[in-house]
């Protein structure tokens, strides 16, 4: 039970890590040397998902956009093109 416990907090704060990661490219200014790596791929992220109230709660409602920002994020790191989410759905 420990193990879980232990293994429960390493994911949430790598989680934790991720989302900061991504927020810090997606909102800081560009430095003197041009945008940052990235800063792209955040902005049609940032484009691409529409805030929407799922739960009613405030913060829960945008950790969640957040997250789904984030998530689009590293997939475009990942190959290179941010997806376009399909509006209908989502």
């Amino acid at each position: 039970m420990r193990r879980l416990r232990t293994a429960s907090i390493i994911l949430a704060w790598l989680a934790v890590l991720a989302l900061a990661g991504y927020e810090v490219v997606q909102k800081a200014p560009e430095t003197g040397l041009g945008p940052l790596p990235g800063s792209a791929l955040a902005a049609q992220a940032d484009r691409e998902v529409r805030y929407r109230a799922l739960t009613g709660v405030m913060p829960l409602d945008q950790l969640l956009h957040e997250s789904l920002e984030a998530c689009l994020y590293y997939e475009g790191l990942a190959t290179g093109r941010v997806r376009r989410l399909d509006r209908r759905g989502r």
